[in-house]
């Protein structure tokens, strides 16, 4: 005998992913062809179907198995019947109906796996030996764990001889962890024989060096080190090299940008000064437009406030220079930097 290894995706159905309305337990006679046909105990399960009808399923505890209900009122079968009939009135149908006995277990919708054996050693090829059905409901139950069942095997409506099946199933989520596991194995094992590589390379060429006489004279292994030496202090320098230029590389950015804001500032300064002479020679030029119609009506006192409005905004004027002249002084001394 030969083991065969089957590796497939689990879909549960889709009933069984349905939200449940409310659930009961009653008895319940199975329907002949399953099992035994006898009254059970089921946990009935309504469910809430997808065009908003209702369907009942049993759920029987000792075979771990679900079954569809037959027998149920014909209006839960209905498009949207969740609209016209309420929980607490499909509770009362229910009882109703599983107490008279019109409800009964139909088909078996626990998944099962269907296994077909052939010999393959026989003299005319392929040889069909018989089929089995297994629930896997144990199997789901016990997630991750391995689990064996002899199956008997069927052929012609007979008994034919038994199968050794060994189930286990995985959820998705493990599946992943593990492949990425095995994949970050498999780097870490590469970069551990690429290391021991180049190390046996080294031992190798270091071993050439010193069967050959020349390569390593007397005291190679000094100077050996000496170069490991200076090869490290050539690093280090090449490092602090780096970070000294990563510093003067943030110390010019720094500079840029205060010459920037500098130059904004001073942009800023010249477009106020060129309003303030605007002003002062608007000022200006009423003074010396009043000081005409003053003088001729010889109001001392209205001259004197134009004088005084003049003095405030040539004031105004030689205070902006000032500014500008300390602002230009400072992205000299930037630039020069």
């Amino acid at each position: 005998f030969r083991n065969c290894y089957f590796d497939f995706t689990f879909h549960p159905p889709s009933i069984t992913r349905q939200p449940i309305l409310f659930t009961d337990v009653c008895k319940l006679s199975v329907s002949s062809g399953l099992v035994d046909a006898e009254v059970k105990l089921f946990v009935i399960m309504v469910r809430k179907g997808r065009d908003g009808s209702m369907i009942c399923t049993a759920y029987d505890p000792k075979s771990a198995s679900d079954y569809m209900c037959v027998g149920t009122p014909e209006e839960w079968a209905k498009t949207g019947a969740m609209e016209s009939v309420s929980i607490e009135k499909a509770q009362e149908q229910l009882e109703k109906y599983t107490t008279e006995g019109r409800i009964g277990v139909g088909n078996c919708i626990t998944p099962r796996i269907l296994c077909k054996v052939y010999n393959k050693m026989a003299p005319k090829g392929d040889e069909f030996l018989g089929t089995c059905e297994v629930s896997i409901s144990g199997v789901l139950s016990n997630c991750g764990q391995m689990q064996e069942e002899w199956a008997v095997l069927v052929k012609d409506g007979a008994p034919a001889g038994h199968v050794l099946l060994s189930m286990q199933f995985r959820r998705q989520v493990d599946i992943d962890l593990e492949k990425q596991a095995q994949v970050e194995r498999k780097a870490r094992n590469a970069k551990l024989r690429e290391e021991k590589k180049l190390k046996d390379a080294l031992k190798k060429e270091i071993g050439k060096m010193q069967a050959s006489g020349q390569a390593t004279p007397a005291g190679g292994d000094n100077e050996m080190a000496a170069m490991k030496k200076s090869m490290r202090n050539l690093l280090t320098a090449n490092e602090g090299l780096k970070s000294e230029i990563s510093k003067a590389r943030s110390e010019v950015e720094k500079q840029q940008e205060e010459l920037s804001a500098v130059a904004q500032e001073k942009k800023r300064a010249l477009e106020e000064l060129s309003v303030l002479r605007e002003r002062a020679l608007k000022a200006e030029a009423k003074a010396g437009s009043l000081a005409s119609q003053v003088a001729a009506n010889s109001n001392e006192d209205l001259i004197s406030n134009l004088k005084k409005e003049r003095e405030e905004a040539l004031r105004q004027l030689s205070e902006r220079d000032d500014a500008l002249i300390q602002l230009s002084s400072s992205a000299i001394d930037i630039e020069e930097v």
